[in-house]
Protein backbone atom coordinates (compact mmCIF):
# COMPACT_ATOMS: atom_id res chain seq x y z
CA UNK A 1 0.00 0.00 0.00
CA UNK A 2 1.43 3.27 -1.26
CA UNK A 3 0.36 5.78 1.44
CA UNK A 4 1.20 9.49 2.76
CA UNK A 5 -0.01 11.59 5.07
CA UNK A 6 -1.82 8.62 6.56
CA UNK A 7 -3.45 9.74 10.04
CA UNK A 8 -2.95 6.85 13.03
CA UNK A 9 -6.54 5.43 12.99
CA UNK A 10 -6.43 4.31 9.40
CA UNK A 11 -2.58 2.69 9.78
CA UNK A 12 -3.82 0.95 13.31
CA UNK A 13 -7.42 -0.51 11.21
CA UNK A 14 -4.77 -1.75 8.24
CA UNK A 15 -2.59 -3.53 11.01
CA UNK A 16 -5.59 -5.19 12.60
CA UNK A 17 -7.01 -6.33 9.47
CA UNK A 18 -3.78 -7.88 8.94
CA UNK A 19 -2.50 -5.29 6.69
CA UNK A 20 0.51 -4.32 6.19
CA UNK A 21 1.94 -0.20 4.92
CA UNK A 22 5.42 -0.18 2.60
CA UNK A 23 6.30 3.34 1.87
CA UNK A 24 8.02 3.90 -1.27
CA UNK A 25 9.97 6.61 -0.06
CA UNK A 26 9.76 9.47 -2.98
CA UNK A 27 7.51 11.61 -5.27
CA UNK A 28 10.43 11.57 -8.06
CA UNK A 29 8.00 9.72 -10.74
CA UNK A 30 10.36 7.77 -12.58
CA UNK A 31 12.00 6.18 -9.20
CA UNK A 32 8.48 5.99 -8.01
CA UNK A 33 7.45 4.03 -11.18
CA UNK A 34 10.74 1.60 -10.67
CA UNK A 35 10.06 0.88 -7.47
CA UNK A 36 6.55 0.28 -7.54
CA UNK A 37 6.85 -2.52 -10.25
CA UNK A 38 9.80 -3.84 -8.00
CA UNK A 39 7.20 -3.86 -5.11
CA UNK A 40 4.17 -5.64 -7.34
CA UNK A 41 7.31 -7.96 -7.96
CA UNK A 42 7.75 -8.83 -4.66
CA UNK A 43 4.31 -8.57 -2.85
CA UNK A 44 2.26 -10.10 -6.03
CA UNK A 45 -1.10 -8.12 -5.03
CA UNK A 46 -4.40 -9.43 -6.26
CA UNK A 47 -5.27 -5.92 -6.99
CA UNK A 48 -3.74 -2.74 -7.31
CA UNK A 49 -6.12 0.86 -6.49
CA UNK A 50 -4.92 4.34 -7.57
CA UNK A 51 -6.48 7.55 -7.58
CA UNK A 52 -7.05 9.63 -10.32
CA UNK A 53 -4.07 11.65 -12.37
CA UNK A 54 -2.42 11.60 -15.32
CA UNK A 55 0.78 9.55 -14.83
CA UNK A 56 -1.09 7.40 -12.86
CA UNK A 57 -2.90 5.82 -16.44
CA UNK A 58 0.21 4.62 -17.89
CA UNK A 59 1.75 3.36 -14.77
CA UNK A 60 -1.90 1.64 -14.67
CA UNK A 61 -1.24 0.63 -18.43
CA UNK A 62 2.20 -1.09 -17.75
CA UNK A 63 0.30 -3.00 -14.52
CA UNK A 64 -2.50 -4.13 -17.02
CA UNK A 65 0.17 -5.69 -19.39
CA UNK A 66 0.76 -8.35 -16.43
CA UNK A 67 -1.70 -10.71 -16.31
CA UNK A 68 -0.86 -11.58 -12.33
CA UNK A 69 -2.84 -8.75 -11.61
CA UNK A 70 -6.72 -9.39 -11.35
CA UNK A 71 -7.91 -6.16 -10.63
CA UNK A 72 -6.64 -2.42 -11.28
CA UNK A 73 -9.40 -0.21 -9.72
CA UNK A 74 -9.52 3.64 -10.18
CA UNK A 75 -10.80 6.26 -7.34
CA UNK A 76 -11.75 9.34 -9.28
CA UNK A 77 -12.03 13.06 -8.38
CA UNK A 78 -12.93 15.94 -10.25
CA UNK A 79 -11.35 16.58 -14.18
CA UNK A 80 -9.79 19.88 -14.38
CA UNK A 81 -7.69 22.21 -15.87
CA UNK A 82 -6.17 25.71 -16.09
CA UNK A 83 -8.20 26.62 -13.36
CA UNK A 84 -11.71 25.01 -14.60
CA UNK A 85 -13.47 21.76 -15.10
CA UNK A 86 -13.53 20.15 -18.47
CA UNK A 87 -16.67 18.45 -19.47
CA UNK A 88 -15.32 17.48 -22.62
CA UNK A 89 -12.15 15.01 -23.80
CA UNK A 90 -11.86 17.68 -26.64
CA UNK A 91 -10.99 20.09 -23.67
CA UNK A 92 -7.68 18.17 -22.61
CA UNK A 93 -4.49 19.44 -24.16
CA UNK A 94 -2.04 17.03 -26.06
CA UNK A 95 -0.05 16.10 -22.82
CA UNK A 96 -3.28 14.94 -21.01
CA UNK A 97 -4.85 13.75 -23.94
CA UNK A 98 -1.30 11.41 -24.25
CA UNK A 99 -1.27 10.28 -20.26
CA UNK A 100 -5.29 9.00 -20.73
CA UNK A 101 -4.29 7.42 -23.79
CA UNK A 102 -6.14 8.97 -26.17
CA UNK A 103 -9.30 8.36 -24.41
CA UNK A 104 -8.69 4.41 -23.66
CA UNK A 105 -7.69 4.87 -19.92
CA UNK A 106 -10.87 3.40 -18.93
CA UNK A 107 -10.27 0.20 -20.67
CA UNK A 108 -7.41 -0.58 -18.73
CA UNK A 109 -9.61 -0.47 -15.15
CA UNK A 110 -11.43 -3.27 -14.33
CA UNK A 111 -13.71 -0.95 -11.58
CA UNK A 112 -13.87 3.44 -11.97
CA UNK A 113 -15.15 4.69 -8.44
CA UNK A 114 -16.37 8.24 -8.61
CA UNK A 115 -16.29 9.90 -5.51
CA UNK A 116 -19.57 11.75 -5.98
CA UNK A 117 -22.43 12.69 -8.29
CA UNK A 118 -21.18 15.43 -10.38
CA UNK A 119 -17.65 13.29 -10.47
CA UNK A 120 -19.65 10.68 -12.10
CA UNK A 121 -21.48 13.37 -14.69
CA UNK A 122 -18.33 15.19 -15.45
CA UNK A 123 -16.42 11.83 -16.07
CA UNK A 124 -19.43 10.43 -18.45
CA UNK A 125 -19.43 13.18 -20.31
CA UNK A 126 -15.61 12.78 -21.03
CA UNK A 127 -15.18 9.80 -21.40
CA UNK A 128 -18.92 8.35 -21.64
CA UNK A 129 -17.53 4.67 -23.14
CA UNK A 130 -16.63 4.21 -19.20
CA UNK A 131 -18.01 0.32 -17.69
CA UNK A 132 -17.68 -0.64 -14.71
CA UNK A 133 -18.36 2.92 -12.95
CA UNK A 134 -19.83 3.00 -9.53
CA UNK A 135 -20.37 6.20 -7.21
CA UNK A 136 -19.14 6.11 -3.77
CA UNK A 137 -20.15 9.53 -1.85
CA UNK A 138 -16.74 10.92 -0.66
CA UNK A 139 -14.99 7.29 -1.35
CA UNK A 140 -16.25 5.26 1.22
CA UNK A 141 -20.24 4.55 2.32
CA UNK A 142 -21.85 6.83 4.31
CA UNK A 143 -21.28 6.80 8.39
CA UNK A 144 -24.70 6.86 10.22
CA UNK A 145 -24.78 9.34 12.83
CA UNK A 146 -28.59 9.58 12.97
CA UNK A 147 -27.67 7.92 16.83
CA UNK A 148 -27.10 10.87 19.11
CA UNK A 149 -24.93 8.93 21.52
CA UNK A 150 -22.63 8.23 18.48
CA UNK A 151 -22.73 11.71 17.51
CA UNK A 152 -21.75 13.60 20.99
CA UNK A 153 -18.88 10.76 21.05
CA UNK A 154 -17.65 11.81 17.77
CA UNK A 155 -17.98 15.59 18.79
CA UNK A 156 -16.30 14.94 22.22
CA UNK A 157 -13.50 13.04 20.43
CA UNK A 158 -12.83 15.84 18.16
CA UNK A 159 -13.27 17.86 20.73
CA UNK A 160 -16.60 20.21 19.21
CA UNK A 161 -18.76 22.10 21.70
CA UNK A 162 -21.19 23.50 18.60
CA UNK A 163 -24.34 22.31 18.25
CA UNK A 164 -23.77 23.33 14.21
CA UNK A 165 -20.73 22.15 12.72
CA UNK A 166 -20.23 23.00 8.69
CA UNK A 167 -16.58 20.98 7.62
CA UNK A 168 -15.49 21.66 4.36
CA UNK A 169 -11.52 20.71 2.95
CA UNK A 170 -10.53 22.96 0.84
CA UNK A 171 -7.54 23.36 -0.95
CA UNK A 172 -5.55 26.58 -2.59
CA UNK A 173 -6.89 25.94 -5.97
CA UNK A 174 -9.75 28.56 -7.68
CA UNK A 175 -12.22 25.31 -8.47
CA UNK A 176 -12.38 24.22 -5.04
CA UNK A 177 -14.95 26.71 -4.63
CA UNK A 178 -14.51 28.90 -1.19
CA UNK A 179 -15.98 31.87 -2.34
CA UNK A 180 -19.20 30.01 -2.40
CA UNK A 181 -19.06 28.30 0.59
CA UNK A 182 -18.48 31.52 2.59
CA UNK A 183 -21.37 33.11 0.30
CA UNK A 184 -23.48 30.50 1.37
CA UNK A 185 -23.28 30.99 4.86
CA UNK A 186 -25.77 33.40 5.68
CA UNK A 187 -28.41 30.82 4.08
CA UNK A 188 -27.14 27.58 6.22
CA UNK A 189 -29.68 27.59 9.29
Amino acid sequence: IMLEGTGDAVIHDIEIAGGEIKCLGTKQMLLCAIYFLFFLRKYKPDAVHFHFGEEVNVLAALIRLCPRFRHVVLLHCCIYGRGRHIFSYSDFGLRTKAFNLFGKVTKIYDKIICVSYFVRKQWLSIFPESKNIETIYFGCNSPMLSDTTKLKNLKAELNIKSEKVLCSILFSSPIKGPDLLIKSLPYIH
